[in-house]
């Protein structure tokens, strides 16, 4: 039997179609072709060269065990590269991984003995530090610092390391060797360069696979790739689907598991990974916990068992988290504890002469203290876990002696509002609860269902029985009485920030970080107009002769407020001595209109007065240096003012993130008094009187909320405690 002329043809065709495809898949993801496609043998021992037996071997999808000779074969997979060991329990190598090489006739693995029993130990997480070529920044010493101090049982680096030159550099920095503790990689979105024949192929080249998992305890480590980037890759997310399933396949029953990824889960609320017809089903599996970077922020959500991390930079986060290291204390095989270790952050105790202090669970981030009726509400974050943070309602005049307290799901990070007997909270994942504000209990409670990680920032606003809630892409209004939804606006997309929602009029301004701000109609939330810009949506709108003010970097932006079109942009800058200087106004503050006069907060430069009719300014006044670092990118130097400031007469009054309270003169900017608190304040004071005496209250960082008498001349009134 022959093939007709036209048989021929088409097979003809269909070997060159195959051949072409399978050249330039070689060719696109840079694969030595043909090498990885037989199959791949080795043993795995330790430094007595006695064979390890039950060693996961990887070549990046196929999984095999070694067996009780230490041997291993693998099969083989067109896109392999490396030949990559699963360091066990008990025993470490930095060299778990080898370059397949037509050369290479076996791949042999020597194992180091620990001789520490790790089944209780913790491990320590950065992210996001996107360095240059000039290497590591004032963080690496806080970074060494903690390490020494809490002796991790590893330091893994969630992705963003950053770019070609950054890739080159951290490992120089940052590895085993000089950090005394095991060091591991994740790749970034960032860490996807032009660099060789596809985005992963320097990472590669420097830090060795992408996917790959290790041991330690009880626990099973898995680290995997975005399989997306800044260029184009070689790895498919159903090619980390099918390996990191097949690797999960050889964890013993007893070991729980633990996910580092660059970013969250991409079924990030049902934690099931899918790509065609392969599924993993996180909790099934026992994964305890997914932990990312990527955001640049920090929240923790808990699903079903399984934690969801997210963690900043160490020099602050985009929405204004606050910068630092995390730590995770593993107990057997679970989580039991995670916590932050903010960046150079000392606190230290608030020096005598106050009249009471309180300490409440948790931190004060941006949400601002209240004082009604003589009773103070304040509400409180925390980024550790387990977690307690409160909303608090303390009595003024009995020692801040609490009155009642109200536990919410996750930490309370901006403004509340109160009204009529109702107090409306709103925390992290949210959830907006009615409080009665006599004595705390729950009138109503809400989910948002916020879908974009679950998770806001944003201050919310109130105007009589209406509360406007959410974040920068979901908007609700309710009823404060009864919960009731008045109204809700969906934007599509929305960054977090420290943003508080303002109201001018008719109109509520919503800030949606890095992208656009937004007007609604605050009776019906219909879109008025969008300012599609690129802007730092961190420092909340103001007004100032019936225009609108926006602060974005280092410019002042005037609006026109019935169509959202820019009149003005400005950088703000100040001339001393011939040169000139600008600022930083990316901070969460609310600038204070007094007459013609702004007084505005800044990351860098302290507070800053600035003529609205010529936007010059008229002073500035520095503060010490940040206890933390909240704006994006900030670092040793920087002197900010999350604080929005408070005006009474001639002074100005407000707290700092050098940990100090401050009066000043209003016309000049001189420092008239000062209050050592001892923790960042980002948050406004509240000026009052009570039985004819004047105070001041400030919550601070620690979670401490401090009641100061004043003088008749406005100072702080230090007295004997």
């Amino acid at each position: 039997m022959t093939l007709s002329s036209k048989a021929k043809k088409i097979a003809l065709i269909v070997v060159i179609v195959l051949a072409s495809l399978a050249i330039l898949g070689g060719i696109s993801t840079g694969i030595y072709f043909g090498v990885a496609t037989v199959p791949t043998t080795g043993i795995v021992m330790d430094s007595n060269n006695t064979p390890i037996a039950n060693v996961s071997v990887t070549d990046g999808r196929n999984v095999v065990q070694t067996g009780a000779d230490g041997r291993f074969k693998l099969k083989g997979w067109h896109k392999a590269r490396f030949v990559t060991i699963t360091n066990p329990t008990g025993y470490w190598t930095d060299k778990y991984y080898q370059e397949i090489d037509r050369k290479t006739d076996e791949y042999n693995f020597t194992l180091n003995k620990k001789n520490v029993d790790e089944t209780n130990h913790t491990f320590m997480q950065i992210s996001d530090t996107e360095i240059n070529e000039k290497g590591v920044g004032d963080w690496f010493n806080h970074l060494k610092k903690q390490v020494e101090e809490t002796n991790p049982a590893f330091l893994i680096h969630t992705g963003d390391i950053c770019y070609e030159a950054g890739l080159k550099q951290h490992i120089v920095d940052m590895n085993s060797e000089n950090m005394g503790i095991p060091v591991r990689y994740t790749i970034g979105n960032h860490d996807f360069v032009n660099y060789g024949k596809y985005g992963e192929q320097l990472f590669e080249d420097l830090y060795g696979p992408v996917n790959y998992s290790f041991d330690v305890g009880n626990v099973h480590y898995i680290v995997s790739s975005l399989a997306y980037g800044d260029y184009p890759a070689k790895y498919t997310f159903g090619d980390v689907v099918t390996w990191m399933k097949n690797d999960i396949a050889k964890v013993d029953d007893n070991k729980k598991i633990v996910i580092f990824n660059h970013d969250v889960c991409r079924d990030e609320t049902g934690m099931v990974l899918k790509s065609g017809t392969q599924k993993i089903e996180l909790k099934k599996e026992g994964v305890i916990g997914w932990i990312n970077g990527h955001l640049h922020y920090n929240f923790i959500n808990d699903y079903d068992g399984i934690l969801n991390i997210s963690t900043t930079p160490l020099v602050g986060g985009i929405d204004g988290s606050i910068g630092g290291v995390r730590l995770v204390e593993i107990e057997n095989n679970t989580i039991a504890k995670t916590y932050m270790r903010y960046t150079d952050y000392v606190p230290e105790s608030s020096e005598l002469g106050y009249a009471w202090q309180k300490q409440l669970s948790g931190r004060n981030l941006y949400t601002d203290p209240q004082l009604v009726d003589n009773k103070i509400y304040v509400g409180m974050m925390e980024n550790d876990y387990p977690r307690d943070p409160v909303f608090a309602c303390l009595d003024l005049n009995k020692d801040g002696k609490t009155i009642w307290e109200f536990h919410t799901a996750t930490s309370i990070k901006n403004n509340f509002y109160i009204n009529d007997g109702v107090v409306v909270i709103q925390d992290s994942s949210g959830i907006v609860y009615g409080l009665n504000a006599t004595n705390g209990s729950k009138l109503w409670e809400t989910d948002l269902q916020l879908i974009t990680y679950r998770y806001t920032l944003h201050g919310i606003i109130g105007e009589g029985d209406k509360v406007y809630c959410g974040n920068s892409r979901f908007v609700f209004c309710f009823n404060i009485k009864t919960g009731e939804q008045l109204w809700k606006t969906n934007f599509g997309k929305g960054e977090p920030s420290p943003y508080k929602m303002q109201i001018f009029g008719e109109q509520l301004i919503i800030g949606d970080n890095w992208r656009a701000y937004y007007s609604l109609n605050k009776n019906t939330g219909k879109k008025n107009w969008t300012l599609d810009k690129w802007i730092n949506a961190q420092a909340s709108a103001f007004s100032y002769k019936d225009n609108i003010y926006l602060l974005n970097s280092g410019t002042i932006l005037q609006i026109n407020p019935s169509n959202g079109k820019i009149l003005l942009e400005k950088e703000i800058k100040l001339n001393i001595g011939g040169e000139e200087h600008g600022y930083n106004f990316n901070v969460g503050s609310i600038p204070i209109v007094e007459g013609n006069i702004a007084f505005i907060g800044t990351n860098d430069k302290g507070v800053i007065a600035l003529n609205m009719d010529d936007l010059a300014v008229k002073w500035e006044c520095h503060t010490g240096d940040n206890m933390i670092y909240a704006t994006p990118y900030s670092g040793t130097g920087s002197q900010g003012i999350q604080a929005t400031i408070v005006i009474k007469g001639d002074k100005i009054y407000f707290g700092a993130m050098d940990g100090n309270l401050y009066v000043i003169d209003k016309n000049t900017g001189n420092k008239i008094d000062t209050f050592k608190i001892g923790s960042s304040i980002l948050s406004k004071a509240i000026l009052g009187n009570s039985n004819n005496q004047e105070f001041i209250i400030v919550s601070d960082f620690e979670g401490r909320v401090t009641r100061i008498n004043l003088n008749a001349d406005g100072t702080f009134a230090k007295q004997i405690i």
